[in-house]
């Protein structure tokens, strides 16, 4: 299968080409002169690109593709920028958030009235999930707000809770986690706030702050009526923290606590009581542990027993749990007819939050069924662009 190419602004890339040449001095007239640029971005950066790739970019060597994710990105921070994605920022074709947008924005989450909105408010869902695609577009805006949208109860319940930004987690997103954290001290809200940070943790595999943040949560008791999400979530963390950082002699209890703990769940009603959430998030955590049978388990079950909601068909949902079983058959060995399972799936319908993490299972799925590489650096590409260094060390 021929390679395809990296789908990048080539506006942008044109611009960084040149700044490049412009900040190092060099008019790259010959070959060679790429061997002086290599060492140059060494010895600002410390990141080695080879002469070679500067030869394929600067069109020393005919090469079909663009460079890598990973090549840009060492380019923008020489040229004083955090990543390529900050530097293609400003060539993308959308129009900055105004401040006349902004205060709409504002005004339409400053409710008087907070206890009266139901708490999955469809007509309040859909223009806060418009806000949501608005500050991905324009993370500059999003950052400098993030204070004020995390002190607004209304932005917390529809904004900050309805849209955990698993793609931009890592690079800027925890920020509003931090801050929502200094608004919420609900036993709900410190229970999701610090179980988002411990997952920035866990993928940047920073362990001293995910046994910080782990101690924050581990002496919380769930309430009895809280949500299936956050139960996923509570037990997720328990299981990545022991597998990766503590006891594993205490897994089977967690995975039993789990079952035990959602076998009574009712599932049907409003406010997502109908979708196995709690199944969703922890079927995940089952895989990246390596409890390939318990997830495939957990799935089929959630799939038995629950009915099939539209709305997460068309985000995505049941297809994402569908690759984590596909994964799992892989892994102890089941491999029948699941190539054509595979096939049906298209990850571009997953949801817009999360859209690249979930791509990397699927690329992944790809590569063990296929046997092609290509989708194994497809994944790789994609959790660097996400910054996820552990699921990056699982999947290679």
């Amino acid at each position: 299968m021929p390679r395809k190419k990296n789908e990048i602004n080539q506006e942008a890339l044109e611009s960084l080409k040149k700044q490049v040449l412009e900040k190092s001095s060099i008019k790259l007239t010959r070959p060679t002169d790429c061997d002086e640029l290599s060492n140059i971005i060494w010895q600002e950066t410390k990141h080695l690109i080879n002469p070679i790739t500067f030869k394929r970019v600067y069109g020393f060597v005919n090469y079909p593709f663009n460079p890598s994710f990973q090549t840009l990105t060492i380019l923008s921070q020489y040229l004083g920028y955090k990543d390529w994605i900050e530097y293609e920022q400003k060539f993308l074709n959308y129009k900055p958030i105004s401040e006349n947008e902004l205060e709409l924005y504002f005004s339409f989450f400053e409710f008087d009235s907070i206890n009266q909105i139901e708490w999955h408010d469809g007509g309040i869902q859909s223009f806060s999930r418009k806000i949501a695609k608005r500050f991905r577009e324009d993370p500059k805006t999003f950052k400098q707000n993030i204070s004020k949208l995390a002190s607004i109860p209304v932005a917390q319940k529809f904004f900050i809770e309805h849209f955990p930004d698993y793609d931009n987690l890592v690079e800027y997103y925890y920020l509003l986690f931090e801050e929502y954290l200094k608004n919420n001290n609900t036993i709900e809200g410190k229970l999701y706030g610090h179980c988002m940070l411990f997952l920035k943790a866990l993928w940047t595999n920073n362990a001293s702050l995910a046994k910080v943040i782990f101690g924050q949560i581990e002496p919380i008791v769930l309430p009895e009526n809280v949500h299936p999400y956050l139960i996923g979530r509570y037990f997720s963390v328990k299981l990545y923290f022991h597998f990766f950082y503590g006891d594993r002699s205490q897994i089977p209890q967690i995975i039993s606590d789990f079952s035990d703990r959602i076998e009574n769940l009712p599932k049907d009603g409003k406010h997502f009581w109908d979708f196995p959430a709690a199944q969703y998030i922890f079927s995940e955590a089952l895989l990246l542990t390596r409890n390939y049978q318990h997830c495939r388990n957990v799935v089929e079950n959630a799939f038995l027993k629950y009915p099939i909601r539209n709305e997460f068909v068309r985000k995505g949902y049941y297809r994402q749990m569908q690759i984590f079983c596909l994964i799992s058959d892989f892994k102890l060995g089941n491999q029948k007819l699941e190539e054509k399972l595979l096939s049906k799936i298209n990850p571009e319908n997953f949801y817009f939050i999360s859209k690249r993490h979930f791509s990397i299972y699927f690329e992944y799925a790809q590569f063990l069924f296929k046997k092609n590489e290509i989708h194994l650096k497809n994944a790789c590409k994609l959790c660097l662009q996400n910054q996820n260094q552990l699921l990056k060390l699982i999947i290679e």
